[in-house]
């Protein structure tokens, strides 16, 4: 064992906070597989909702992984360890989330000055079509 885990009995708030996190890691994959149900989510952030949702559920029955992480990594603070990944998860969210907008402006942008190009086209299309209508006669 690379870092001494002080052995504890279950207690009572273990077991709560045992079943707390199954039971966020289960409302959090039907939340998700809802969101897919109805297209509000795409196939990749599920993927990665459902993933995170299954490491929460087996976080919650085996707690003893952090610490047993933060041995292999030499960290004396087992906290700081799940702080780190969690951090790491966050940047690569939000580098994803980047490209995603960046993308999505740069489309946006193509489509408004295509929406203006054909808005022109069918302003002289209309002027076009005036000037070629026979006139109606007055009664």
């Amino acid at each position: 064992n690379l870092y001494p885990i002080k052995k504890r009995g279950i207690t009572f708030m273990n077991v709560i906070l045992t079943l707390l996190a199954v039971a966020t890691g289960i409302l959090l994959i039907v939340i998700v597989l809802r969101a897919m149900k109805h297209k509000r989510m795409n196939e990749f952030q599920a993927v990665a909702w459902l993933v995170g949702a299954v490491g929460i559920i087996i976080l919650g029955i085996f707690p003893q992984i952090i610490p047993w992480v933060a041995g292999l990594l030499d960290v004396w603070w087992p906290p700081a360890v799940l702080i780190f990944f969690l951090l790491v998860l966050m940047f690569f969210i939000v580098f994803h989330h980047a490209q995603s907008i960046s993308t999505l402006t740069a489309q946006l942008m193509e489509l408004s000055m295509q929406v203006t190009l054909l808005k022109h086209e069918n302003q002289k299309l209309k002027e076009k079509q005036k000037e070629n209508e026979p006139p109606t006669p007055k009664k």
